[in-house]
């Protein structure tokens, strides 16, 4: 991720206690680039790491469903239900599924994850 990007996710006026960046070089390119907030932004999680709390907290999804990240009206946040995030990726399509659970792999149903990450992906590039 860029240093502007960065700065414009995590700046302390918009995410109280989000651990955002002050002043300094990121500050300085940050007000050279229009940020996150000018563009459509899609994130899509899986329940995994929302339960154990990796890679998501209150400014990701939240952020973005309550129109305090990315364009408004065009940027969504979405949690895949009984979702890993190894399911994410072409791997657990390609590993059997019998050993792709046993190994922790995936909750035993890799194609209807990849099927609604499609849908929610297709479906944001639609509309914008």
């Amino acid at each position: 991720m860029t240093d502007d990007t960065r700065y414009n996710l995590l700046k302390k006026s918009s995410f109280e206690g989000s651990g955002g960046y002050e002043g300094g070089v990121e500050a300085m390119k940050a007000k050279e680039s229009k940020g996150l907030e000018s563009l459509p932004v899609s994130m899509i999680y899986c329940s995994d790491w929302v339960k154990i709390k990796l890679g998501h907290s209150f400014v990701t999804i939240d952020g973005l469903n309550a129109g305090m990240l990315g364009k408004k009206g065009k940027s969504e946040g979405h949690i895949i239900s009984d979702s890993k995030h190894f399911e994410f990726s072409d791997n657990s399509l390609i590993i059997p599924t019998w050993l792709g659970t046993s190994l922790g792999f995936t909750f035993g149903d890799p194609v209807r994850v990849a099927a609604e990450v499609g849908r929610k992906t297709k479906s944001f590039l639609d509309r914008n």
